[in-house]
């Protein structure tokens, strides 16, 4: 499970300066990056940029990037977004699909 460790901000999400970060074990690493690769690869897939289907589904492209790398954790909201943008029924489907 992640571990929440406290990092220090650049002062600007924050006022106490401090931010929220979890530290993932290298198992939820490797999932976070299989995750992101099948995202990104179904992206390719449906001929579009991650910039331009992140504007399409009204992501971030930032956070968009960040998941595709696997370098962020994905709230289920964001997942149903991501599989509906790519014509998936539901987030199940989908990640039958990825992993």
């Amino acid at each position: 499970m992640a571990k929440l460790v406290q990092a220090k901000s650049d002062g600007l999400n924050n006022k106490k300066g401090r931010k929220k970060q979890f530290e993932y074990s290298p198992s939820e690493t490797a999932e976070l990056k299989k995750l992101g690769r099948g995202i990104a690869s179904f992206i390719t897939k449906s001929g579009k940029s991650t910039e331009k289907f992140a504007y399409e589904t009204g992501l971030g492209k930032g956070h968009l990037s960040r998941i595709v790398r696997g370098q962020s954790d994905i709230r289920y909201c964001t997942l149903r977004t991501i599989a509906k943008g790519l014509g998936f029924k539901d987030v199940p489907s989908f990640l039958s699909e990825i992993l």
